[in-house]
Protein backbone atom coordinates (compact mmCIF):
# COMPACT_ATOMS: atom_id res chain seq x y z
CA UNK A 1 0.00 0.00 0.00
CA UNK A 2 0.57 3.76 0.27
CA UNK A 3 3.54 4.44 2.73
CA UNK A 4 1.91 7.60 3.91
CA UNK A 5 -0.52 6.05 6.66
CA UNK A 6 -3.28 7.89 8.32
CA UNK A 7 -4.58 5.36 10.83
CA UNK A 8 -5.07 2.09 11.33
CA UNK A 9 -8.24 0.28 12.58
CA UNK A 10 -8.99 -3.28 13.66
CA UNK A 11 -12.38 -4.78 13.19
CA UNK A 12 -14.34 -7.26 15.59
CA UNK A 13 -13.15 -9.83 13.59
CA UNK A 14 -9.78 -9.31 14.23
CA UNK A 15 -8.88 -7.83 10.95
CA UNK A 16 -6.30 -4.98 10.47
CA UNK A 17 -7.31 -2.24 7.84
CA UNK A 18 -4.63 0.39 6.97
CA UNK A 19 -5.84 3.92 5.95
CA UNK A 20 -3.69 5.75 3.50
CA UNK A 21 -2.88 8.98 2.19
CA UNK A 22 -3.69 8.59 -1.30
CA UNK A 23 -3.62 4.87 -2.19
CA UNK A 24 -6.99 4.02 -0.95
CA UNK A 25 -7.31 1.76 1.97
CA UNK A 26 -5.13 -1.70 2.76
CA UNK A 27 -6.35 -5.25 4.45
CA UNK A 28 -3.47 -6.71 6.26
CA UNK A 29 -3.41 -10.55 6.23
CA UNK A 30 -0.91 -11.89 8.78
CA UNK A 31 -0.54 -15.39 6.76
CA UNK A 32 0.07 -13.30 2.95
CA UNK A 33 -0.45 -14.95 -0.39
CA UNK A 34 1.83 -15.78 -3.32
CA UNK A 35 1.73 -13.46 -5.99
CA UNK A 36 2.39 -14.59 -9.84
CA UNK A 37 5.97 -13.58 -9.25
CA UNK A 38 6.29 -16.23 -6.27
CA UNK A 39 6.71 -13.38 -3.79
CA UNK A 40 4.71 -13.20 -0.42
CA UNK A 41 2.62 -10.15 0.16
CA UNK A 42 0.21 -9.44 3.45
CA UNK A 43 -1.51 -6.42 2.07
CA UNK A 44 -4.41 -6.14 -0.32
CA UNK A 45 -4.89 -2.80 -1.63
CA UNK A 46 -8.76 -1.48 -1.96
CA UNK A 47 -8.98 1.78 -4.44
CA UNK A 48 -11.72 3.39 -2.17
CA UNK A 49 -13.09 6.54 -5.20
CA UNK A 50 -11.62 7.50 -8.58
CA UNK A 51 -8.90 9.82 -8.03
CA UNK A 52 -6.35 10.68 -5.30
CA UNK A 53 -8.49 13.13 -3.35
CA UNK A 54 -11.20 10.35 -2.48
CA UNK A 55 -8.22 7.81 -1.77
CA UNK A 56 -6.78 9.92 0.67
CA UNK A 57 -8.67 8.07 3.48
CA UNK A 58 -8.63 10.31 6.69
CA UNK A 59 -10.15 7.48 9.20
CA UNK A 60 -11.93 4.44 8.73
CA UNK A 61 -14.55 2.67 11.11
CA UNK A 62 -16.92 0.07 11.30
CA UNK A 63 -20.26 0.27 12.37
CA UNK A 64 -22.65 -2.39 14.71
CA UNK A 65 -23.50 -4.28 11.07
CA UNK A 66 -20.19 -4.64 9.78
CA UNK A 67 -19.95 -2.56 7.43
CA UNK A 68 -16.90 -0.38 6.57
CA UNK A 69 -17.07 3.62 6.39
CA UNK A 70 -14.24 5.44 4.82
CA UNK A 71 -13.93 9.26 5.63
CA UNK A 72 -11.94 10.76 2.15
CA UNK A 73 -10.59 14.44 1.41
CA UNK A 74 -13.63 13.52 -1.42
CA UNK A 75 -16.33 12.23 0.27
CA UNK A 76 -17.79 9.41 2.34
CA UNK A 77 -17.52 5.59 1.23
CA UNK A 78 -18.25 2.58 2.55
CA UNK A 79 -18.05 -1.04 2.07
CA UNK A 80 -20.63 -3.95 3.67
CA UNK A 81 -19.62 -6.72 5.03
CA UNK A 82 -18.24 -9.62 1.81
CA UNK A 83 -19.03 -6.87 -0.35
CA UNK A 84 -14.98 -6.51 -1.49
CA UNK A 85 -15.53 -3.26 -2.47
CA UNK A 86 -15.72 0.18 -1.77
CA UNK A 87 -18.87 2.37 -3.02
CA UNK A 88 -20.03 5.93 -3.31
CA UNK A 89 -22.64 7.63 -0.35
CA UNK A 90 -24.59 10.33 -1.40
CA UNK A 91 -24.86 13.21 0.72
CA UNK A 92 -27.90 14.76 -0.86
CA UNK A 93 -30.32 14.58 1.45
CA UNK A 94 -28.07 16.45 4.20
CA UNK A 95 -27.87 19.02 1.73
CA UNK A 96 -23.94 18.64 0.88
CA UNK A 97 -21.82 18.62 -1.41
CA UNK A 98 -20.45 14.86 -2.37
CA UNK A 99 -16.94 15.92 -2.69
CA UNK A 100 -17.15 16.91 0.91
CA UNK A 101 -13.54 16.90 2.73
CA UNK A 102 -14.02 14.61 5.90
CA UNK A 103 -11.83 14.63 8.34
CA UNK A 104 -12.99 12.05 10.90
CA UNK A 105 -15.86 10.51 11.70
CA UNK A 106 -17.40 7.81 14.55
CA UNK A 107 -19.98 5.36 14.53
CA UNK A 108 -22.95 5.58 16.74
CA UNK A 109 -25.87 4.01 17.88
CA UNK A 110 -27.76 2.53 16.00
CA UNK A 111 -25.84 3.11 12.89
CA UNK A 112 -25.82 6.85 13.00
CA UNK A 113 -21.86 8.34 11.83
CA UNK A 114 -21.10 11.55 13.63
CA UNK A 115 -18.37 13.16 10.42
CA UNK A 116 -15.92 16.41 10.81
CA UNK A 117 -16.21 17.83 7.95
CA UNK A 118 -15.44 21.54 6.81
CA UNK A 119 -18.96 22.28 6.94
CA UNK A 120 -19.36 21.49 10.36
CA UNK A 121 -20.53 18.53 12.77
CA UNK A 122 -22.85 16.23 10.86
CA UNK A 123 -25.04 13.50 12.32
CA UNK A 124 -26.04 10.86 9.45
CA UNK A 125 -28.80 8.59 9.96
CA UNK A 126 -29.20 5.15 8.61
CA UNK A 127 -31.60 6.57 6.14
CA UNK A 128 -29.45 9.44 4.92
CA UNK A 129 -31.06 12.29 6.73
CA UNK A 130 -29.25 13.77 9.90
CA UNK A 131 -28.41 17.27 10.89
CA UNK A 132 -25.33 19.51 10.31
CA UNK A 133 -23.78 21.69 13.78
CA UNK A 134 -22.19 24.71 13.60
CA UNK A 135 -21.34 26.79 16.88
CA UNK A 136 -22.97 30.52 17.43
CA UNK A 137 -19.26 31.48 19.05
CA UNK A 138 -17.45 30.95 15.32
CA UNK A 139 -20.26 30.92 12.65
CA UNK A 140 -16.94 31.96 10.31
CA UNK A 141 -14.92 29.15 10.99
CA UNK A 142 -17.58 25.81 11.18
CA UNK A 143 -14.83 23.21 10.13
CA UNK A 144 -14.51 20.61 12.53
CA UNK A 145 -11.29 18.50 12.01
CA UNK A 146 -11.88 15.79 15.44
CA UNK A 147 -15.27 13.98 16.58
CA UNK A 148 -15.09 11.94 19.56
CA UNK A 149 -18.40 9.99 20.54
CA UNK A 150 -18.67 8.72 24.04
CA UNK A 151 -22.04 6.22 24.28
CA UNK A 152 -21.10 5.88 28.25
CA UNK A 153 -22.09 9.36 28.89
CA UNK A 154 -23.68 10.12 25.50
CA UNK A 155 -21.47 13.36 24.92
CA UNK A 156 -19.87 13.78 21.70
CA UNK A 157 -16.88 16.28 21.21
CA UNK A 158 -15.86 17.92 18.23
CA UNK A 159 -12.26 19.98 17.55
CA UNK A 160 -12.77 22.81 15.38
CA UNK A 161 -10.44 25.55 14.05
CA UNK A 162 -12.80 28.00 16.27
CA UNK A 163 -12.17 25.56 19.70
CA UNK A 164 -13.91 22.85 21.09
CA UNK A 165 -17.78 21.78 21.59
CA UNK A 166 -19.47 19.47 23.03
CA UNK A 167 -22.55 18.14 22.13
CA UNK A 168 -25.33 15.96 24.65
CA UNK A 169 -27.29 13.34 22.73
CA UNK A 170 -29.81 13.14 25.73
CA UNK A 171 -30.09 15.17 28.22
CA UNK A 172 -26.26 15.27 29.91
CA UNK A 173 -24.97 18.40 30.40
CA UNK A 174 -25.44 21.15 27.51
CA UNK A 175 -27.46 20.27 25.01
CA UNK A 176 -26.83 21.74 21.60
CA UNK A 177 -29.67 22.20 19.20
CA UNK A 178 -30.61 22.07 15.66
CA UNK A 179 -32.17 20.88 12.48
CA UNK A 180 -31.68 19.75 9.05
CA UNK A 181 -30.95 22.42 6.78
CA UNK A 182 -28.29 23.35 3.77
CA UNK A 183 -24.74 24.44 4.76
CA UNK A 184 -25.71 28.02 4.36
CA UNK A 185 -27.56 27.74 6.96
CA UNK A 186 -26.42 25.20 9.28
CA UNK A 187 -28.38 25.14 12.91
CA UNK A 188 -25.76 27.14 15.45
CA UNK A 189 -25.56 24.98 18.26
CA UNK A 190 -25.94 26.61 21.56
CA UNK A 191 -24.79 26.13 25.34
CA UNK A 192 -21.65 24.82 23.91
CA UNK A 193 -18.59 24.09 26.05
CA UNK A 194 -15.96 25.97 24.50
CA UNK A 195 -12.45 26.53 24.36
CA UNK A 196 -11.29 29.54 21.48
CA UNK A 197 -8.88 27.99 19.08
CA UNK A 198 -6.49 29.13 16.94
CA UNK A 199 -7.53 31.14 13.74
CA UNK A 200 -7.08 29.36 10.91
CA UNK A 201 -8.19 27.71 7.59
CA UNK A 202 -9.33 23.78 8.18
Amino acid sequence: PDRAVNTVLETRDGTIWVATNGGGAARFDPRGSLGNDGARRFFTTFRVGPDRRTNRVNPLAEDESGTLWAATDGGLFHMTRHAGVFTPVSLASLHLPEDLYIGDLVTGQNGELWLATTQGLVRRLTDGRGTTYVATIDLARPCVRRVLADDRTGLVWAGSTGGLLVLARRPVGTVLTGAPGPPTSCPAVRGAVHLPGRPGGC
